[in-house]
């Protein structure tokens, strides 16, 4: 059956694109909080936080009285590469409901930000750094694979009337068409006369139909194994 293009298509193809690259993502989360439940993990976070609050006089920490301290319910901590960019930003709460005590340097926040350098990290926190920092490059790399796919179909489907002729000039897209438009495309139809489509050349649009496929495999192995 005969398939036109439309935008509701257009906008379902994006659709599915998207809902690919989510769950390609997926397999790869950020941390953005400590539970009391990782009890290592927690316990090194509050020592390299403590240990860079204290980090001006480190000989006086838990030797001021607490009346004299600010003391918060929670800290954001920002983890900085070795260039001093951002990769990971998280909430920390004190184990045992406890509240954190710092010096008067963080009177003025409500929820303090802490920065938190390589030359802090314990071994525990380096080797939670090395497994985001790896996590956030692989979604870099998930990001831009989707980006250009979406980019590339949208340019390719632009040049056809209809779903029939795209399929028919470049199999791979339906990779990405939702199944209730191949269905209906591979409904039989009474026979009419074909009207003349131009031609359209891959190489012009420069699409990599190589790539396309392989990123939807990609997430059709993914998708089996979850």
């Amino acid at each position: 059956m005969y398939v036109r293009k439309t935008e509701t298509l257009m906008s379902d193809i994006r659709s599915k694109i998207r809902r690919m690259e989510r769950q390609a993502l997926d397999a790869h989360p950020r941390t953005t909080s400590i539970t009391s439940a990782d009890t290592t993990l927690l316990s090194s976070m509050v020592e390299v936080l403590n240990n860079v609050v204290w980090s001006e006089a480190p000989e006086l920490k838990g030797k001021i009285p607490k009346s004299w301290l600010q003391h918060h319910n929670d800290a954001r901590l920002n983890f900085r590469n070795d260039e001093g960019v951002c990769f990971a930003s998280l909430w920390l709460d004190p184990p045992r409901g406890d509240k954190f005590s710092f010096p008067l340097k963080y009177s003025g926040y409500n929820r303090p930000e802490v920065d938190i350098h390589p030359q802090h990290y314990n071994e525990v926190v380096k080797k939670w750094a090395a497994t985001e920092l790896a996590s956030k490059a692989k979604r870099a790399e998930i990001e831009d694979q989707f980006g250009t796919v979406l980019d590339q179909v949208t340019a390719f489907m632009g040049q056809h009337a209809s779903l029939n002729a795209a399929v028919k000039a470049m199999p791979e897209i339906e990779l990405y068409v939702p199944d209730e438009y191949l269905s209906r495309m591979r409904a039989p139809t009474p026979p009419r006369a074909k009207k003349a489509a131009p031609e359209v050349v891959i190489e012009e649009l420069n699409i990599d139909v190589n790539a396309l496929a392989s990123a939807a495999i990609a997430h059709r192995i993914a998708s089996a194994g979850s």
